[in-house]
């Protein structure tokens, strides 16, 4: 049996032997929103407790259902502010009676118009709940096991809800979960080898779906996020090296009504969300095709990202995500 083989049957094992209160515990104190609350609001909370999606309850009781609570996360967010600004500038042609195109640049003025900031930012969160379309998840118990987990997130559910008896939300299982336990069978079997197998050996990588150049408009990246449905975007320099990532989270910084900001090239929009945001410490993360599996999940579990950069000679090749080790371990 090849080492590959090997680690994919200890990895399966684990796995299966630990169950989701092993994996999560019993109850998790979770950020979550009523349904009128707004998404500055939502933003805000979103990065004061570090997480990238919370859920959205009907009731101000927040005692709801798994099966009837919606999620927003930062991509519903970007999703519904290209989508408003587009439509504004739609609004704006025919009151001028001048015709446009909905894929018309957004322009300064129109990041500048308050009122249009104020729509977006003061909109219920209930409103832009899965707006992107890329926020499934899936419904789980205690008693199941993190293998259970693994072929949930392998069917694209972003999140896995865990529900007591009676339906109701008590914890979440979430891709870092994953990554923590991999890390922690990695390190119990420290010294074996199987773990070395390569990115490239283990197919691991995917292709990037879309890229940036360092001066184009940072509006125009969220847009390209948005059309390509993606949570971040690669930044290059005019030499095709990777200097940073624009990341969904990175929104943050209009939290407040800043969209101008939206208009500066994105090498100095990046430049302000460094400065202002203390848990934004890496500007990427990388691997490269011969980085090995123990050295990817370790890094993962170390800076808590989502995703590494694959770098062929300082050029972003393709991606590795939190999704390529769980359909490796999903594999048969």
């Amino acid at each position: 049996m090849s080492s590959t083989s090997v680690a994919k049957q200890i990895l399966k094992e684990t796995f299966q032997n630990t169950t989701i209160e092993q994996l999560v515990g019993q109850k998790k104190n979770l950020l979550s929103f009523t349904a009128d609350e707004t998404i500055s609001h939502a933003i805000q909370q979103l990065m004061k407790w570090d997480v990238r999606s919370a859920p959205i309850y009907s009731h101000k009781e927040k005692t709801q259902k798994a099966s009837e609570v919606h999620f927003i996360d930062f991509s519903d967010i970007i999703a519904f502010m290209v989508d408003t600004y587009r439509q504004a500038l739609v609004e704006m042609a025919n009151i001028n009676n001048t015709p446009v195109s909905p894929r018309k640049n957004i322009t300064i003025q129109l990041l500048q118009n308050q009122e249009v900031a104020k729509a977006i930012l003061d909109t219920p969160v209930i409103k832009v709940a899965n707006y992107s379309k890329m926020d499934a998840h899936g419904t789980l118990t205690l008693a199941a096991t993190a293998m259970d987990a693994i072929q949930q997130f392998a069917l694209g559910n972003k999140r896995i809800i865990i529900e007591d008896e009676a339906g109701m939300i008590i914890n979440v299982v979430s891709h870092s979960d994953v990554i923590k336990l991999m890390k922690e069978i990695i390190d119990e079997n420290e010294g074996n080898t199987v773990f070395n197998a390569t990115c490239h050996e283990l197919h691991l990588s995917r292709e990037l779906k879309c890229c940036a150049d360092e001066n184009m408009r940072t509006i125009d990246v969220f847009v390209m996020m948005s059309e390509h449905k993606v949570n971040f975007v690669p930044i290059v320099s005019e030499e095709k090296h990777l200097i940073s990532v624009l990341s969904s989270r990175d929104i943050q910084m209009v939290s407040e009504g800043e969209f101008a900001l939206l208009d500066l090239p994105v090498i100095d929009f990046l430049s302000a969300v460094r400065q202002k945001s203390v848990n934004e410490k890496y500007p990427y993360i990388y691997c490269k095709p011969d980085s090995t599996l123990e050295l990817i999940v370790k890094r993962l579990k170390a800076t808590r990202v989502h995703r590494l950069i694959v770098l062929e000679n300082q050029f972003p090749s393709a991606v590795v995500s939190t999704q390529s080790l769980v359909n490796l371990v999903n594999r048969p």
